[in-house]
């Protein structure tokens, strides 16, 4: 009846997100650990579609991000447009052989691929939720509208990432989140 995600690293204030997305996002994830509390209660009712709906539809994500993964595209992966700015009319007559999806927002991904930023940027700059950003991508990449750069930019790119990254601090922060005789993840991070 309710879900709510909280950023582990809430940078810019971000409001929690609550809802279907949460939803669909969980249903797309490759592993995780997960700890059922039937004591806990909630009147929230932020869960609005049928769970059999919100299920087909996680169906269908997962199957988009899989085809993601086999063609490499991470997050850290800079995209290029195949044919570059294009008019809207062109892009959407392209885009008629992809899943049916607002051809707006997905306009408005393409141009914003510029061959430098990467994916991770691109989504948090338009303010795109996995449910949302994944089947865009799929479309765009299974239509043949952009690519992805795999080459020395795009590493280069992430060892720039990795350098500003201090490792031990994700160490210390792992240590003080697991519960030491468990190694559990404690229930308040949740």
């Amino acid at each position: 009846v309710h879900a709510c995600q909280i950023k582990v690293l809430n940078i810019v204030d971000e409001k929690p997100i609550v809802g279907d997305s949460v939803l669909l996002s969980a249903l797309i994830w490759q592993s995780g650990s997960f700890c059922f509390n039937p004591e806990r209660k909630t009147s929230e009712r932020t869960i609005r579609r049928k769970l059999e709906v919100l299920l087909l539809e996680g169906a269908c994500l997962k199957d988009y991000n899989d085809y993601l993964e086999s063609a490499n595209v991470k997050l850290t992966s800079v995209m290029h447009t195949k044919l570059g700015p294009i008019s809207n009319e062109i892009f959407a007559d392209k885009m008629s052989a992809g899943m049916p999806i607002d051809c707006t927002m997905q306009k408005r991904v393409y141009d914003s691929f510029d061959g430098k930023t990467n994916l991770a940027d691109v989504i948090h700059k338009l303010g795109l939720l996995k449910p949302v950003w994944i089947p865009i991508v799929f479309n765009l990449l299974s239509c043949n509208l952009i690519s992805v750069e795999h080459g020395q930019a795009a590493q280069k790119k992430i060892a720039e990432v990795e350098r500003i990254i201090d490792p031990s601090l994700i160490t210390k922060a792992e240590r003080d989140l697991t519960r030491y005789e468990t190694g559990f993840l404690s229930f308040p991070l949740f």
